[in-house]
């Protein structure tokens, strides 16, 4: 359980509380890493640190949740994998599974490559060297690292879950018309999205590559994201045999509605339970502006830079519309 005296550390909205509290309004429940947050942008937000609950429709006192977690046979625990604050808050409610009844803990950033160089790791340093982490193209492995050191303090599993990249390559230019229609069916991709859940996930693609990937990029992006949702429901079904477990993984991978969880009845029907790490936006203030309903709970953080994204990666997005027109042009 994190100190009391440790919220105090989020002095601004913290005050405002603790005022309110003072005029006999309830305090709101907030959650703080361990330690004061590492980012700052929009940390004087109204939800910073709060944990909303959809089935409650009502924010809950932090020190509950790790509690309502361990019911699940499943915890999918998103992330925007190079926020800091999200891999400590991960690390601390991993860290609190993992002494319940958790005994393993799968991953979006490895696959079954990195099976064998996960299993023989005796220590975060090793696991980084033996999986060549520095050379997957996740961010750096210092983000990541809270994360591991608890679980190699709990001496649990660490389970790849992301299918191999050759698989997400052939997906990617030759769709699924080449798999045979038992594989499709195991995996549950015979159930289509809905139009407006394949909607909403082609205008993220587009938002996310700032207007530089064309049509038919994003549909296949669009068809390689289910594959990963698909293929990593069927690993935890396959993990999830032996012992509870948590799956890391970007925050549009546990959505209920379109991501892991809608897959993972296919194989596992136990209870899973989504938790979304969302950053705050200026002006959106109810759990609502955010598509809470889409996660079982959200913990709400601050943003990790005001900087545009689109001018961050300009370089990477240009480099990427130029291959796309390469490949588009008439041999």
């Amino acid at each position: 359980m994190l100190a009391r005296s440790r919220r105090c550390l989020a002095l601004g909205p913290l005050l405002l509380a603790l005022l309110a509290a003072g005029c006999g309004a309830p305090a709101p429940a907030r959650l703080l890493p361990i330690g004061p947050w590492r980012t700052s942008a929009g940390a004087a937000h109204p939800l910073v640190g709060r944990v909303w609950s959809t089935a409650d429709a009502a924010f809950i006192d932090a020190d509950t949740l790790p509690g309502r977690l361990a019911e699940a046979r499943y915890v999918l625990l998103g992330e925007q994998h190079d926020h800091p604050d999200h891999h400590r808050l991960q690390a601390w409610l991993i860290g609190a599974l993992l002494r319940a009844e958790l005994r393993a803990v799968a991953f979006e950033m490895l696959d079954a490559e990195d099976a064998d160089g996960a299993a023989r790791a005796r220590d975060p340093a090793e696991l980084a060297a033996n999986v060549q982490w520095d050379k997957s193209g996740w961010p750096e492995f210092a983000l990541y690292l809270p994360v591991f050191q608890a679980i190699f303090a709990a001496e649990a599993r660490i389970l790849p879950a992301h299918p191999d990249r050759e698989i997400i390559r052939r997906v990617m230019t030759e769709g699924l018309a080449p798999w045979p229609a038992t594989r499709i069916a195991r995996l549950g991709l015979d159930e289509a999205l809905t139009p407006a859940q394949e909607a909403e996930l082609g205008a993220e693609i587009r938002a996310a590559h700032c207007g530089h990937a064309n049509d038919p990029m994003v549909d296949a992006m669009v068809v390689a994201q289910r594959v990963k949702d698909a293929w990593m429901a069927n690993a935890l079904g396959e993990a999830g045999e032996r012992s509870p477990l948590v799956l890391v993984a970007g925050n549009g991978h546990v959505r209920r509605d379109r991501g892991v969880a809608k897959y993972l009845p296919h194989h596992d029907p136990r209870p899973a339970l989504a938790v979304g790490l969302l950053p705050v936006r200026d002006g959106a203030t109810r759990p609502a502006d955010y598509g809470a309903e889409a996660f079982d709970f959200v913990v709400f953080t601050p943003r990790l830079t005001d900087e545009d994204a689109c001018v961050r990666f300009r370089e990477q997005l240009e480099r990427m519309k130029r291959g796309q027109d390469k490949a588009a042009a008439p041999p």
